[in-house]
């Protein structure tokens, strides 16, 4: 039979094919119902959309009404329209047995296939046809051969299928043996599958549906005609899926190549190997061939490596399904090297490892981010690149290189720069002579910095390197503290060192460091609960004011208002530079080591109590609001004790509208925090506002609605002083027409405002702001008291009424 495009009947009544045979050497028929299920919907879905299109044929504008014509073409149009590939099938056929072909690759489908159309001829009444068709002088069309109790079972199952008997009470059904087979089960749980399947598709035509089968599901059928070969081709054409996958394309290339057949056989056993191994750690994901086709690209690029000619550029392979790729590994790829890389990462991840998520994240995770696979990628060329130069690399030796790039997988170089990072650890592992990175301290201090060399030379001193090696193992297996570390250990021994001069292998103390890091960045007020976290808080804003309760750290690098803008750290990322490795947060940590701090908000209030009010700093500190103003933790203006009330705390790093003028939204907070009777609201850059009416003889804040409200503007000057401005909602100004002393404070849309001059207040340099903002208030107090006794705080009215005014 001629390798091609077949549809299903042709592939079973071909008169070439008297049988399928899987083979005594194939697995067995192990579908599960999810995947029996995952075709039964593409075949439905597909049916579905089937319209049956009649076409109208037309010769040089002349139509053709031969109906044999036009129905033949109209047929051949609507498969076209709605086939269903499903993908390959390979069988060979051997001399000795004419008319049989033994499947080895798709025999999952095409049984699923063929259970499928015994259980809708059945449904139609059609017993006697399948059996016509498909079950030929006493034999099925698709028989297994993998025991002799899979081929007994398939024919007694049929027949009683066919005849609509229960199969498990025929005398011939011997339980004891057939329990355990996992072809007799699924075939008759599969089979009982797709039968409630069908039972719930109420209006299905089980003849349209056989004939969709039948004609439009199709495959690719390849004749490998390898004779008495044929048999154990099976072990490198196995194929998982309902398609052939690129790692099922790069199988047959590569194994082509191959001379002899006895080393054909051995390549295909390694393959199926490599595939076993790839679906037991498949964890989560559904399609175990990804796994392995990842690994795949990964060996490309350790062989262009290991070739030296591997760029920059080719590390794009790992981002995307790369044709040049596929070319390379055809020419350049052999089943030795991968087999040599295969052995290299289970090293990698089995040997001398006992952290689960090290392996876990191979398979889950660094397909997908780049920066977890720097963690492997270097390891495995490690091994690959002494292999070549034949060194063996002891188990500590390894496990040292492998602690070692598992660090500065944390690190923001290969977070921001993940290619660069690859490429640089790669190239890195071909300077090495030895596999002892102890023997290469000016190389790796030169690549990675002072400190990784440091380390190495301490893991040389036999009365510490047992205690240093577990806590940096410890350390660097710490995810969570390493998202915020970036790898940089250095601040643990440096924070050991500033404590106590004998303390840098105190690795008691370097514990309790650990500890108190986290306790200051692992934690936020939820629901007003201290609560510790799983990650870093960098956007706490409570950790900004709580270090800035110790120092100024403030970036002044940038300008906005015609003045300088500060931000207290915009990016997360910059914590370690600004903050930890400033020399004042040995203080800080100093503090929590001393007093055994154990609460960041505790400690943070203590340090408030401490302040003096004569630093910008300290406003920040009492007035959470300050900084919450800032949306982009950025304020601008001058940090003077006396200009500090003109500072703008800025919501983005642009000007807009949204902004506030620190004395603005100090004052709103001040009156929050103190509990004052008038709660003003913000509104714009300058302005605080209030809404009044009276209530039974009592000053209430109303709403803006109310026709009867009487509001009060403060508007705040850059000049440190306050005008306050009232009006009616309702544009009424009868009243302030009628006393003495007002003028007009300007006009905005429909609403006349007027003060009179002695409501105008003005801050006192030598005051403190918040003294200051103390006085101003009592001020304001004052203002709404001596509108209360002049009558111009209205009763609260309950209808809303519509005043029109007219100004000439």
């Amino acid at each position: 039979m001629k390798t091609g495009r077949y549809s299903l009947q042709e592939l079973l009544s071909h008169n070439e094919i008297e049988q399928f045979v899987i083979p005594e050497l194939q697995r067995d028929y192990v579908w599960s119902a999810t995947q029996v299920n995952g075709l039964l919907e593409s075949v439905m879905q597909r049916f579905d959309t089937k319209d049956a299109s009649r076409l109208r044929i037309y010769d040089q504008d002349r139509l053709i009404n031969d109906a044999g014509t036009i129905e033949y073409l109209s047929k051949e149009f609507n498969r076209l329209k709605y086939k269903l590939k499903l993908g390959f099938l390979y069988a060979y056929h051997d001399k000795e047995f004419p008319g049989r072909f033994f499947l080895i690759d798709g025999q999952q489908r095409i049984t699923t296939l063929y259970l499928l159309l015994m259980a809708l001829y059945v449904r139609a009444g059609l017993s006697t046809k399948f059996a016509e068709q498909y079950f030929v002088n006493g034999l099925p069309k698709v028989d297994y051969k993998v025991r002799e109790s899979a081929h007994d079972f398939l024919l007694l199952f049929i027949n009683d299928v066919l005849n609509q008997k229960d199969v498990v009470k025929n005398p011939n059904y011997f339980e004891n043996e057939y329990k355990y087979d996992k072809t007799v089960n699924n075939l008759k749980n599969n089979f009982n599958l797709i039968v409630s399947y069908l039972s719930k598709k109420k209006e299905l035509d089980n003849e349209q549906l056989i004939d969709y089968v039948e004609n439009y599901v199709e495959f690719n059928y390849f004749d490998t005609n390898l004779s008495s070969q044929g048999e154990k081709l099976y072990l490198y054409m196995n194929s998982r899926g309902a398609k052939l996958s690129s790692q099922e394309l790069l199988r047959a290339k590569l194994i082509e190549k191959i001379d002899k057949s006895e080393e054909k056989i051995k390549a295909g056993e390694k393959w199926e190997e490599w595939q076993d191994f790839f679906f037991r750690n498949k964890c989560d994901n559904e399609n175990a061939d990804l796994g392995f086709e990842h690994f795949l690209t990964l060996v490309t690029i350790l062989k262009k490596q290991r070739d030296r000619v591997l760029t920059i550029n080719d590390l794009g392979f790992l981002k995307a399904d790369d044709d040049d790729m596929k070319k390379y590994q055809v020419m350049n790829l052999d089943i030795a090297f991968i087999e040599e890389s295969f052995l290299a990462l289970k090293r990698c991840l089995f040997e001398g490892m006992d952290n689960e998520i090290y392996r876990e994240e191979y398979f889950t995770e660094s397909r997908s981010k780049l920066n977890k696979l720097f963690r492997y990628l270097p390891c495995l060329y490690f091994q690959l690149f002494f292999q070549d130069q034949h060194v063996a690399i002891s188990d500590a030796d390894f496990d040292k290189f492998r602690l070692f790039i598992l660090n500065q997988s944390h690190s923001s170089e290969v977070a921001n720069k993940t290619t660069e990072s690859i490429f640089k650890a790669l190239n890195f592992v071909d300077q090495l002579i030895d596999p002892d990175l102890g023997k290469h301290l000016e190389l790796v201090g030169k690549a990675y910095g002072d400190h990784e060399e440091h380390k190495l030379i301490w893991l040389t001193d036999p009365s510490i390197n047992i205690e240093l090696y577990n806590f940096l193992k410890i350390t660097y297996f710490d995810y969570n503290l390493n998202e915020f570390l970036e790898g940089e250990t250095r601040l643990l021994f440096h924070q050991a060192e500033q404590y106590d001069i004998n303390g840098l292998f105190d690795f008691n103390l370097l514990g309790r460091i650990v500890s108190k890091l986290k306790l200051m960045f692992f934690t936020d007020i939820v629901d007003g609960i201290e609560t510790s976290l799983s990650s870093s808080n960098r956007s706490s804003r409570l950790l900004r004011r709580y270090f800035l309760s110790y120092f100024d750290y403030v970036d002044n690098s940038k300008t906005s208002y015609g003045g300088i803008r500060y931000s207290l750290i915009v990016d997360g990322r910059f914590w370690l530079n600004r903050i930890c490795f400033n020399s004042n947060f040995d203080k800080v940590m100093k503090d929590w080591l001393d007093d055994d701090i154990t609460s960041l908000y505790e400690s943070f209030n203590s340090r408030i109590d401490k302040m003096i009010n004569t630093d910008w700093r300290y406003y920040f500190c009492i007035e959470e609001d300050l900084l919450n103003t800032c949306g982009s933790m950025s304020f601008a203006g001058k940090l003077s004790l006396n200009d500090v009330s003109n500072v703008i705390l800025m919501k983005g790093v642009a000007s807009s509208s949204s902004d506030r003028y620190l004395a603005c939204t100090f004052f709103t907070s001040y009156c929050r925090r103190s509990g004052t009777i008038y709660q003003f609201e913000h509104y714009e850059r300058s302005v605080c506002y209030i809404d009044l009416v009276k209530k039974d003889n009592r000053i209430i804040k109303s709403t803006s609605n109310n026709p009867n409200s009487l509001a009060i503007d403060l508007v705040y000057s850059r000049n440190k002083s306050w005008d306050i401005s009232v009006f009616y909602r309702n544009s009424d100004i009868r009243s302030f027409n009628s006393d003495a002393g007002w003028f007009n404070f300007g006009i905005e849309e429909r609403e006349v405002r007027f003060t009179k001059e002695r409501f105008k207040f003005n801050y006192d340099d030598d005051l403190d702001l918040e003294i200051n903002t103390s006085r101003f208030y009592k001020h304001v107090e004052g203002v709404i008291h001596e509108l209360d006794k002049n009558g111009f705080i209205k009763e609260q009215m309950n209808k809303e009424l519509s005043f029109t005014l007219t100004l000439n």
